[in-house]
């Protein structure tokens, strides 16, 4: 069957264009709240960084390099290429002794508008340090520096630094990935299938964590080593603290992370799809969802209602997120994108469920 229609495009007060797709709402007792197929297996791409980035503090190579939470959180991001993430990136690679050919993520312009813009003005080539990636890859080659690995294939699925991170996230998946579809993502790293219940399920240790010692008397994940729970609580509270160096300084995903007073970490992936933990007020909730035909637009709708449902106290902060305007060339408002009305009616059945009002 047909996942539901999850946003809807408007224009001239009628239906336009229609977004399906499937979400999983998360907590310690597994997933609460789903709409659609939460079960076959997607390619998470980027939504899952915060997981990859798990080796670069486990390892001990972000305090051998001594990298600050900004370096923490551009190894988290799929970045604008704004010249703050190049500078970060350029300063991760030089502290871990690497060079920027070392990179394996591949050179694209950045993906900010503004930084494009400059760096065309500037009559610059861009390189793989504008590469939205080229935090997360600078973090793995700091990894490899760090424990003496070859650095020149570090991206194969089978170098050591590919295997910590597919250890990483089978674990907080709960589910075996060795036999899982694996495909190549944008950037040349392996990226696995997993069905949204699954990746719901990771973020619910994203919202979890808090710190090492915490972390290691949290019941709720017993087969998850404490040094993960540490690992992930310190890259959680550097990307919410540096939400502009995840994403950039006028994307979407800094944008609900401030809306959400920092009681929410979000990140998105290729093909329209989104992860996020909800941490406040002792909740711990893990949000997945897939828009079907891959549009970014529909998935930052979705995200943005759902945690405002879980964060009803942010809900106006999030409101021109949940619901944006569509204007013409000449700044007309002519329609929005909404959240459709099953879609929103779940929600509020899954936010009385949590009993969250």
């Amino acid at each position: 069957m047909a996942n539901p229609i999850l946003v809807n495009a408007t224009r001239g007060g009628i239906i336009e264009s229609a977004h399906r797709g499937a979400y999983a709402i998360a907590t310690t007792d597994g997933v609460v709240a789903r709409l659609g197929d939460i079960d076959t297996p997607i390619f998470p791409r980027s939504s899952i960084k915060i997981f990859q980035a798990v080796p670069l503090v486990t390892s001990g190579a972000a305090d051998a390099f001594a990298l600050a939470d900004e370096h923490l959180a551009l190894a988290c991001a799929s970045h604008d290429g704004e010249p703050t993430h190049v500078t970060a990136a350029t300063a991760m690679l030089h502290a871990s002794g690497a060079e920027l050919d070392a990179l394996a993520c591949g050179a694209h312009a950045p993906s900010g508008r503004r930084a494009a813009d400059a760096l065309v003005a500037a009559g610059e080539q861009p390189s793989a340090l504008h590469n939205n990636c080229s935090g997360k890859h600078a973090g793995m080659i700091a990894v490899a520096r760090h424990r003496g690995f070859a650095v020149s294939d570090y991206e194969h699925k089978d170098h050591p630094v590919q295997q910590d991170v597919r250890e990483v996230l089978a674990r907080v998946a709960g589910t075996p990935l060795d036999t899982a579809p694996c495909g190549i993502d944008g950037c040349s790293l392996p990226t696995y299938a997993m069905p949204l219940a699954a990746m719901s399920r990771a973020m619910v240790h994203v919202a979890r964590a808090r710190d090492g010692a915490a972390s290691a008397r949290d019941a709720s994940a017993p087969n998850l080593p404490a040094e993960i729970s540490g690992a992930l609580a310190r890259l959680r509270t550097a990307c919410v603290a540096h939400p502009e160096m995840t994403s950039g300084a006028h994307r979407h995903c800094a944008r609900v992370m401030r809306a959400s007073g920092g009681e929410a970490y979000v990140k998105v992936g290729a093909e329209g799809v989104y992860c996020g933990a909800v941490f406040s007020h002792d909740r711990a909730i893990g949000i997945a969802l897939k828009i079907d035909d891959g549009a970014f637009r529909a998935a930052e709708v979705a995200v943005a209602t759902i945690i405002a449902h879980l964060l009803p106290e942010r809900a106006l902060a999030l409101a021109t997120l949940s619901r944006p305007l569509l204007k013409n060339w000449r700044g007309t408002a002519v329609g929005d994108l909404a959240p459709s009305e099953p879609f929103s009616s779940a929600l509020a059945d899954a936010a009385s469920a949590l009993s969250i009002t």
